[in-house]
């Protein structure tokens, strides 16, 4: 699970890989190390669709949405980490994180849906 949360971020957030990770995580972990661009596929996603909406009520309804569901995800990350590990607490903590960021990205969903004028 942890596996499919780290792919569902979309390259959004730094995290320590485990020994499983592919190569094609710890190439996208070293990108998000370096200055030159930005590997987040959600912040790309935003931008890319604020640019046709210029009602800035709505831009910023975008711009909170994206920064929620980012850090769901990193707390998410985190807490199946700590459950993987046999942390008790992380793990019946884990549904609602889950139920959260599965709101979250609802709810970022229906406003790039608004950008796009869908």
């Amino acid at each position: 699970m942890l596996r499919l949360a780290r792919s569902a971020s979309m390259n959004c957030y730094l995290y320590e890989p485990n020994a499983g990770e592919g190569w094609e995580a710890r190439a996208s972990l070293i990108q998000q190390s370096l200055p030159f661009s930005d590997p987040c596929t959600l912040r790309l996603i935003y931008k890319n669709s604020i640019t046709l909406n210029k009602d800035p009520a709505l831009q910023q309804q975008g711009k909170v949405q994206l920064e929620r569901l980012i850090r769901n995800f990193q707390l998410l990350d985190d807490m199946l980490e700590r459950a993987s590990q046999g942390d008790q607490a992380a793990v019946q903590q884990v549904p609602k994180i889950l139920d959260d960021a599965i709101e979250t990205n609802a709810g970022f969903e229906a406003t790039i849906l608004a950008c796009l004028g869908l």
